[in-house]
């Protein structure tokens, strides 16, 4: 989705991962040690942002925010300035726009699409865009 996004708006981008182990040989990369929840224990490792960059985070899901987290401070530690988190999907009743607010108030979430996480057929219509 980011790959999409960055070449529709002719925007620069660089990707982030998740894994077990720090990946080593790889350039100017910066690895924050995360447990979230889908994935468990690991890093996220962000590849190619320079100091002063502005980014915009672009996640598919934000759920609890365990990710989203990991990679503002990943970002910040990169020494990038995050104007927003753009996400697809949100899981209202998980907290994680809500944990997110708590720790890094400066970033702003949108999200396309709310939903409640466990409950089957209950969609929510009012995005934030």
């Amino acid at each position: 989705m980011t790959q999409a996004v960055g070449i529709k708006a002719g925007l620069r981008v660089s990707l982030s991962n998740w894994h077990r182990e720090i990946p080593e040989g790889m350039p100017n990369i910066t690895v924050v040690k995360t447990d979230v929840g889908f994935s468990g224990e690991g890093y996220i490792v962000v590849s190619g942002i320079k100091r002063g960059q502005k980014i915009i985070i672009i996640d598919e899901l934000l759920s609890t925010g365990g990710t989203l987290i990991s990679l503002i401070k990943a970002a910040k530690e990169s020494g990038a300035i995050i104007t927003g988190a753009f996400f697809l999907g949100e899981k209202v009743n998980k907290g994680g726009r809500e944990r997110i607010a708590k720790e890094f108030p400066d970033v702003k979430i949108k999200s396309i699409v709310k939903f409640i996480g466990e409950a089957e057929n209950k969609v929510t219509i009012d995005a934030d865009i």
